[in-house]
């Protein structure tokens, strides 16, 4: 036989890849394997040697990428002309895809909010800059990413650290300035379509709001110190008590509740004022 080597290499680094299997055939349709060359692998060197039954040309396809890298569709042909013949084979590197949620972190049955608006960094502090449709380009204009409904999708991300940062907060929410980092590499979840994907989300607390009560005598005016509530918030169709304690109008009648969470609350008088 005549010698043959496969040497499969990343088409960025140059580095080799373990991890790629080939069959060679005899014919271009890549109809008729050459025995003995069926589904081979390349060894943790990234290479593969073996035997051609002759010289002549012959057809290499990819069977299996190396896991993170696209599976090469085209039909590789060697022309063995001498004892020996290397074929060098470069694969390209998938690219990622962020799909990000927007929570509630007061809310669980929220699964995602509208209007959070996020910049993308590199890992060094490189902004992020896509077209319009939120796929990486380096010549991209856009930079603030808006989640809608449905979250947050970048794609064609290269491999590497990043981090998103929440330049403005859904409506009603605090805005929250923890960094949300993540990686594309090869052993992320790759999808049908050949894109490793990566799922992240991160919460905002709703703003809290103050309730204020006046007690006064419907007949004089005058406050009413000591008018004892309780809180309820509406849970469906039913009024529930909520996590408060109970609250009594001070001299000036007035009472003040802090750090109330979205809802629909009332309060009601449990005890009268002395009178």
């Amino acid at each position: 036989g005549f010698d043959f080597e496969i040497r499969k290499y990343d088409a960025k680094t140059q580095n080799t890849l373990t991890g790629a299997k080939f069959s060679v055939y005899e014919d271009e349709q890549c109809t008729k394997t050459v025995t003995g060359l069926e589904n081979i692998s390349v060894n943790n060197l990234g290479i593969f040697s073996g035997k051609l039954p002759g010289l002549g040309t012959y057809y290499i396809k990819e069977t299996q990428a190396p896991t993170g890298y696209k599976l090469r569709n085209d039909v590789i042909v060697i022309n063995a002309t001498t004892s020996y013949t290397l074929v060098e084979i470069a694969d390209e590197r998938m690219t990622g895809t962020l799909n990000f949620k927007k929570k509630d972190a007061d809310d669980d049955s929220i699964d995602n909010l509208a209007g959070a608006e996020y910049q993308l960094y590199v890992f060094d502090g490189t902004k992020i800059f896509t077209d319009e449709n939120y796929d990486y380009s380096a010549t991209g204009t856009t930079d603030t990413f808006v989640t809608d409904k449905n979250g947050l999708t970048i794609t064609g991300l290269p491999w590497g650290s990043y981090y998103l940062v929440e330049t403005k907060a859904p409506d009603g929410y605090e805005l929250n300035d923890k960094k949300v980092h993540f990686t594309i590499s090869r052993s992320g979840t790759v999808s049908d379509d050949e894109e490793i994907v990566v799922n992240v989300s991160q919460a905002d607390s709703e703003k809290t709001a103050t309730l204020m009560l006046t007690k006064t005598d419907e007949m004089t005016g005058e406050p009413l110190k000591n008018a004892w509530y309780k809180v309820q918030k509406k849970v469906g169709d039913e009024w529930e008590d909520a996590a408060f304690p109970y609250y009594a109008t001070n001299a000036a009648g007035e009472l003040r509740i802090e750090g109330v969470k979205f809802g629909e609350y009332r309060l009601v008088e449990i005890n009268a004022p002395t009178g």
